[in-house]
């Protein structure tokens, strides 16, 4: 079971204005916190900024490289080249032997 405990017992514990008992060096842990944030704010900012950079050459991009997709239909295509023109070589004799060329 739970324990229930007075509040005038524990607020007699506690210092009256003034830091916590068991945070004395919390307001530099909190300067130190808001000058990382903002410091990452920054961060985020350039990273931001690259982004848009990127983005807005990513269709230059496209335009001038093989995508996955290309490469992908020009394998498709040499083979089959390859196995139609296999096929063919197979299958010709037989028909030039056929009509007597």
């Amino acid at each position: 079971m739970s324990q229930v405990h007075s509040l005038s017992r524990i607020a007699g514990h506690l210092r009256h204005g003034g830091q916590p008992p068991d945070n004395p060096g919390m307001e530099a842990r909190i300067a130190q916190l808001e000058a990382l944030a903002e410091k990452t704010g920054d961060r985020l900012s350039a990273i931001d900024k690259q982004l848009i950079r990127i983005e807005a050459r990513q269709e230059e991009f496209t335009k001038h490289y093989a995508t996955k997709a290309d490469l992908t239909d020009a394998k498709n295509s040499i083979i089959m080249w390859v196995v139609g023109a296999v096929f063919l070589a197979q299958l010709l004799p037989g028909l030039l032997k056929k009509f007597g060329l």
